[in-house]
């Protein structure tokens, strides 16, 4: 019954972050074409396209990792240890279904 309510609420919760991004790309796109927006789409929203399983919080943390943080700046940027720093990245590689041998610095470079 808890791995149920677990599942449902994993599936809701990309479900929303997937309409959340579908509006806000539908919008953008409203917008750019009466020229209000010029700019292409951050590192975030592209980040999520490739990958619309990660969480808010796992967008931010590639993106600081993307810009080069160190784990020391990761850990003061973010106010976690170093464990939670290594176990983040951990997770993320997980997420975005990479290799343990794939190095995420270069692989979020190109995104």
């Amino acid at each position: 019954m808890e791995t149920q309510k677990a599942d449902l609420l994993l599936q809701f919760s990309l479900l929303f972050n997937v309409l959340l991004l579908l509006s806000a790309t539908l919008m953008w796109h409203h917008h750019r074409k009466r020229g209000r927006i010029k700019r292409e789409l951050n590192f975030k929203d592209r980040l999520f396209l490739k990958y619309p399983n990660l969480t808010l919080r796992q967008l931010e943390f590639a993106e600081l990792i993307a810009l080069g943080y160190s784990n020391t700046q990761l850990e003061d940027a973010l106010c976690i240890t170093d464990g939670a720093v290594r176990t983040g990245k951990s997770r993320l590689k997980k997420s975005m279904e990479l290799k343990k041998e794939e190095d995420l610095y270069l692989i979020l470079k190109r995104i």
